[in-house]
């Protein structure tokens, strides 16, 4: 029965509400507008979201909502996207592997694989009403400065919300201007020679016109340190600008313009190498040249790489092998390659106590950096939006035109450790014009609506260099320039038009009972392009070639050296749900709704291979819930049970393809399935004084995913349904204390927060070199349950205008892994990862003129 799910979560929903005292009559017979005109200053505070793209209490909307108000940004001290995480329950926001300025963002266990521009989240991401599909590559440039709000609406948001948000949003809502001069400056410091600049004007043009600008400088130094090479990493500089004009002639018609422009920059980023391939392969022996482990070196241990690998038919499915019948080396080249040989296998256990150390390694002892290759990161984002609204009584029509753009350019090191296997620069944009029209209103005293249509036309492009000069393995055995393999250079665009339709109603068929149901149709024509050259070193005997969709022969013209290809996707998304309000504070809901993301086409491929598409995941989400203030409302209860069917999971693997060509492709998981419980308390239970916290349960699991892969020595079926989900925690929680007292000077809010999560699996795909049958992901994958401490107290002094805010985050100066990649199976040998911020604290002191 296809509510079952919602039944069940239900029962559970109502069961929950008898272990809480009911309202009063009294209480029941006030409507909820009144209610929330009368609410007592010392319960829980009302926060007005646009979860339905209309403004309602967050209490009030039969959707799983976390919502974050201005005070609790700041005390909270959530000063980066990433800091989200602490803050929401089932919500993960992570820096990539790659780049310090991407995200990967998580939410109810659905996740991005892949970190290219042209890749997209199942989480979309909103400034305002403005979908930013950049946020992937550019998102920590985020100024959260400012907000009026941040709102995580959880689940399927197919209806109004349409592309790509199969698990969810997370809305940042600036401040708008208003009708009143307003101004002030922030200045901050802290440790890592943190330095914070921000300046805020709000002004008033007149009776109709009014002006808001803000502009920031963040900047910190390194929280790593490398001594061989006397230089910084993890560092960061960012500034930030944003403006919005509004103009209301009358009052019917309102317009708002708004833009913002930012950059990031890092100079090195940390990775560290935390496992590596055992065995004598070209891994460990990379390390045993680098680091001259028992006097090896580049010429010692060459007789293994290039007999072993450069003889046809002595190279295994582990690497060199010499006993095979098939390979025919001279008993000179015999000799030398089973004494190197020898040799490696006596060093490796040297090689795995110099990658333990490297690993666990303090931050002032960060040896994973280079003098010649370094790995910095700069991204840029721009966006605007300009909407006109016009009221036609009961109804508002309204246009948002909006434009998204960003940049990335880093280099990063795969692998993670001094020794550097390859060295890739990876650069990219993303380019969005939107235009969408909504009419928004109510019909009656019973029927609010909202219809439109969506209109998006994206370019992306992603682009990969290897070393040109050294190769794509530039310290390979140690040395530089040994000329394994030339370096390449692929060149990928994206073009992407969506076109969506959509209409949502909320009926009420008897006093407190309403029904919510809409539809949504989105039809999306992708194109690519993509190239891919090998450039020439004659020295080492190569020669320019085609390794993209085009043949590689010697006969093929470099002009011709690219592929393209097109597909359509198109869905029909929809949501159904009940909501009763029991009493003005206690609201039960039931919903089930369909998510879609689109599906799209692999830009990297090999040399003569076609370019693959890869088919739209969809999810069918059931919930059911309850929303729940009492005891004058001082205390808050909501709780969600969901159950969501999960088809076509688009995910980013990566393979060997042949000796030393590593490929990355998405490909489609068969079906899973996922559950999981959200819980959020907060209570008040004396003036000045709250409480409070959020827990998840999150139990998501393959139930079919099997995969073809052809590798050189022929096709591979692999099961890999046993895997867990990559990044899904199945606990997490949250909890706070804050507190308000008078102080002869004025007022302070003291507040600490505790979050903690499980065990989670970082990457979940390294074992596509192996034989057919169950896949085993690596143990060293795995980040161990953690919990981070966070605190703030902020002043508030009238006398002066202004207030200062003490506080530190990660406190205890827990140390856990944030991201990583693995290809220890995959022809690479190496997984390596980057770490979570140290200890950090400061003070800002913000003054208002």
């Amino acid at each position: 029965m296809i509510f079952k799910h919602v039944a069940k979560g239900a029962l559970l929903a109502a069961t929950a509400l008898v272990a809480f005292p009911a309202q009063s009559w009294a209480q029941a017979q006030q409507s909820a507008a009144e209610q929330d005109k009368a609410q007592n200053d010392a319960g829980i505070a009302d926060i007005v979201v646009t979860a339905r793209r209309s403004s309602e209490s967050s209490q009030r909307v039969p959707v799983s909502i976390t919502t974050l108000s201005t005070d609790a940004l700041r005390y909270n001290v959530v000063q980066s996207a990433t800091d989200l995480t602490k803050e929401a329950s089932s919500l993960r926001i992570a820096s990539n592997v790659t780049s310090p300025a991407g995200l990967t963002i998580d939410l109810r266990g659905q996740t991005q694989t892949g970190t290219a521009a042209n890749d997209t989240s199942s989480v979309g991401v909103y400034l305002n009403d403005l979908f930013l599909s950049s946020a992937q590559i550019s998102g920590s440039v985020l100024n959260l400065h400012d907000l009026e709000r941040v709102e995580v609406l959880k689940g399927a948001q197919g209806t109004l919300y349409g592309r790509n948000v199969t698990a969810g949003v997370v809305k940042f809502v600036t401040k708008k201007p208003t009708d009143k001069y307003e101004a002030s400056l922030t200045a901050g410091l802290g440790n890592y020679d943190r330095r914070f600049v921000e300046g805020v004007i709000n002004i008033p043009l007149g009776d109709t016109v009014a002006v808001r600008v803000l502009g920031s400088v963040d900047d910190h130094g390194g929280y790593s340190y490398d001594p061989t090479v006397k230089r910084e990493a993890d560092n960061q500089k960012k500034w930030n600008v944003r403006g919005a004009l509004s103009w209301k002639p009358n009052d019917r018609f309102s317009a708002m313009l708004e833009g913002s422009y930012g950059e990031y920059r890092a100079s090195d980023f940390d990775t560290r190498t935390t496992y590596i391939q055992p065995g004598v392969n070209a891994a460990t022996m990379n390390v045993m040249a680098a680091l001259g482990i028992n006097g090896l070196s580049a010429q010692s241990l060459a007789p293994v790489i290039f007999f072993g690998a450069g003889v046809p038919g002595c190279l295994g499915a582990a690497g060199p092998d010499f006993t095979l019948p098939t390979c025919k080396l001279t008993p000179q080249q015999f000799g030398a390659a089973a004494a190197a040989g020898q040799a490696a296998g006596a060093a490796l256990p040297q090689v795995y106590a110099a990658v333990a150390a490297q690993r666990d390694a303090p931050r002032s002892q960060a040896m994973s950096l280079n003098s010649k290759y370094r790995t910095p990161a700069k991204t840029r984002a721009a966006n605007g939006a300009l909407t006109l609204a016009y009221e036609l009584g009961d109804a508002t029509i309204k246009s948002i035109t909006g434009y998204d753009f960003g940049s990335s350019d880093r280099f990063f090191n795969v692998g993670g450790g001094p020794w550097i296997p390859i060295y890739t620069n990876q650069n990219g944009y993303s380019s969005q014009w939107t235009e969408e029209v909504q009419l928004v209103g109510k019909w009656g005293d019973r029927l609010n609506y909202a219809a439109g249509v969506f209109f998006m036309d994206r370019k992306s492009a992603d682009n990969r260099e290897d070393s040109s000069q050294d190769g794509a393995f530039p310290l390979f055995l140690g040395q530089s320039g040994l000329g394994i393999t030339n370096g390449s250079t692929q060149v990928n665009s994206s073009h992407t038009k969506s076109y969506a339709g959509f209409a949502q109603a909320t009926y009420e068929i008897v006093d407190n009972l309403k029904f919510t149901g809409g539809v949504r149709y989105t039809k999306e024509d992708v194109n690519v392009r993509s190239s891919g050259i090998q450039k020439p070193q004659a020295a080492n005997g190569f020669t320019t070639s085609c390794i993209g969709p085009a043949p590689t022969t010697s006969a093929t013209p470099i002009a011709q050296c690219f592929g393209t290809a097109s597909a359509s996707f198109g869905s029909w998304n929809y949501t159904a749900g009940l909501d009763y309000t029991i009493v003005p504070d206690v609201l039960i809901y039931a919903k089930t709704s369909k998510g879609f993301k689109s599906g799209g086409l692999n830009v990297f491929t090999g040399a003569g291979a076609p370019i693959q598409s890869y088919a739209p995941e969809t999810t069918y989400d059931y919930e059911a819930g309850v929303k729940s203030r009492f005891l004058d409302r001082k205390v808050l209860f909501n709780l969600t049970y969901y159950h969501t069917n999960y088809k076509n999971i688009q995910r980013a693997v990566s393979f060997a393809a042949g000796p030393n060509l590593i490929l990355t492709a998405t490909r489609n998981a068969a079906t899973a399935q996922i559950d999981g419980v959200e819980g959020e308390l907060k209570v008040a239970p004396v003036t000045g004084l709250e409480l409070g916290g959020n827990l998840a349960y999150i139990d998501g699991r393959y139930k079919n995913y099997a995969t073809t892969l052809v590798f050189p020595t022929g096709p591979v079926v692999q099961d890999l349904s046993n895997l867990q989900f990559q990044g899904l925690a199945k606990w997490t929680y949250n909890l706070y204390a804050g507190y308000d007292v008078d102080v002869p000077f004025g007022k302070a809010h003291a507040q600490v927060n505790w979050s903690h999560r499980s065990s989670a699996n970082l990457f979940e795909n390294d074992s596509y070199a192996t034989a057919s049958g169950p896949a085993t992901p690596l143990a060293e994958t795995r980040q161990d349950p953690y919990g981070v401490l966070g605190a703030s107290l902020t002043l508030d002094i009238p006398k002066w205008n202004s207030s200062v805010t003490f506080w530190g985050k990660n406190v205890l100066n827990e140390r856990f892994k944030i991201s990583m990649i693995s290809l220890s199976n995959n022809g690479v040998g190496y997984t390596w990862a980057n770490y979570s911020d140290p200890a950090t604290y400061g003070v800002d002191w913000t003054i208002r003129f």
